[in-house]
């Protein structure tokens, strides 16, 4: 990779658990995701960066485009995937929920974003895709 794309990743990484940190500290716990999602969205838009709520992916099956069937929570400068849980322990679940995203998207990097723990640290998890087809 890029040492300056993965520079870059690392950097809005780093700013995005900062972000979810804020989020979870002033809503604290037993907000649905809607809200945890939207809140991230601010507190990310007012760094300021681009980011996209609920994006969708076409899916081609069988040389058939079935729309709307992969929805992508948030896009963060076009580079990193959030995806957001409200579970009490991180599960592989969760992770591969994370891998198909990637693999749909083609994007390097994914994180769930689990507000259901105590603390936002524990429930952030890194996920790199090993194929992304961004080009930078």
């Amino acid at each position: 990779m890029d040492p300056a794309l993965a520079q870059r990743l690392q950097w809005l990484y780093d700013t995005s658990l900062a972000c979810a940190e804020r989020v979870q500290h002033t809503l604290g716990a037993g907000m649905p995701v809607p809200t945890y999602q939207a809140c991230l969205k601010l507190e990310l838009e007012a760094i300021p960066l681009v980011v996209q709520r609920d994006v969708p992916v076409p899916l081609v099956y069988r040389g058939v485009e079935i729309t709307d069937s992969i929805t992508v929570p948030l896009v963060v400068d076009g580079r990193l995937i959030i995806s957001f849980a409200l579970e009490p322990a991180m599960t592989p679940a969760l992770d591969a929920r994370m891998h198909a995203l990637l693999r749909a998207t083609g994007l390097p990097l994914g994180v769930i974003a689990n507000f259901g723990v105590p603390s936002i640290r524990a429930g952030w998890r890194r996920i790199a895709n090993p194929n992304p087809r961004m080009i930078e």
